[in-house]
């Protein structure tokens, strides 16, 4: 089963188990693991025996304890892409997410269109502002901007 798939609790329990698995594999007892590792013993029965959540600090002591720390420096190792020209890619420092118009709002947009089509131009300066204010509001939402108040 991927983990994709899993419940957070699922999966924290899947990792203990294998944490374990590994444990006993290597030979390791557990108040040895725990020592070796800086956590406590009931910390590390807890999480293996009834999949209780714990802390990062925690996670990063068990793995010390059964010597695999390197598992996770290589997990998180940032490995550069190939890149044939062999140029660097930047990494962008944050990525922002875009406006994006959606069904309801198009078809919203093209019924306001049709009636603005037909729509003419009241004699008070009032209304003209709002028709000008109305159709700059649909040319921004055409072009996908976002509309300024």
């Amino acid at each position: 089963m991927s983990y994709q798939t899993m419940p957070d609790e699922q999966i924290i329990q899947q990792i203990a188990n294998s944490l374990d698995k590994k444990r006993r594999k290597k030979g390791i007892a557990s108040v040895s693991l725990a020592k070796k590792g800086g956590h406590g013993v009931q910390t590390y029965s807890n999480f293996v025996n009834q999949g209780k959540d714990i802390r990062l600090s925690t996670f990063i002591q068990i793995l010390r304890g059964l010597g695999e720390l390197d598992k996770l420096e290589e997990m998180l190792e940032d490995k550069e892409a190939f890149s044939p020209t062999g140029k660097k890619v930047p990494i962008p420092k944050r990525i922002r997410t875009k406006t994006i118009v959606r069904n309801q709002d198009h078809e919203g947009i093209t019924r306001l269109k049709k009636a603005l089509d037909g729509f003419e131009i009241k004699k008070t300066e009032k209304e003209q502002q709002r028709s000008r204010t109305l159709k700059s509001i649909l040319e921004k939402l055409n072009k996908g901007g976002k509309i300024d108040e």
